[in-house]
C-alpha cells in the first residue's frame, strides 16, 4: 500500500500476517510471508511517487531509515507473534482477543 507518510502501511503488515496466520489456523500449508519490497523503488507507470518499501529512501541523499511499518514487521519476525496491542491494526472484523504466536 503506497504511503507516502506510511499512515496505513503498519495496518497492511499486521492484516495481512494475520490474515496469513489465520490461512494456517484453517488447515492451509503457508511456506512463508514475504513483504514486496525492503525499499521504496521505482515504478514505471509513477516513477518515484509510490512509497511502499519498509524503508524509506531520501532520493536526494540516498539515505534510508525504516517507517513505522518495519518496526512492525520487526517485532513480528522477532518475536514469531503479532502482539496483543498491535492487532487494533488488523483489518479484520474476526479479531482475536488475545495475541497471536
Amino acid at each position: 500500500m503506497s504511503d507516502r507518510r506510511d499512515v496505513f502501511g503498519a495496518k497492511f503488515v499486521a492484516s495481512h500476517v494475520y490474515a496469513t496466520h489465520r490461512a494456517i489456523e484453517r488447515g492451509l500449508r503457508v511456506r512463508g510471508y514475504l513483504y514486496w519490497s525492503l525499499n521504496d523503488s521505482y515504478e514505471w507507470a509513477y516513477g518515484f511517487k509510490q512509497k511502499f518499501g519498509l524503508s524509506e529512501v531520501d532520493l536526494a541523499t540516498k539515505g534510508r531509515g525504516p517507517r513505522s511499518s518495519a518496526r512492525v514487521y520487526g517485532e513480528i519476525a522477532t518475536g514469531s507473534a503479532l502482539r496483543s496491542d498491535r492487532l487494533g491494526l488488523v483489518a479484520y472484523e474476526d479479531r482475536p482477543p488475545r495475541s497471536i504466536s
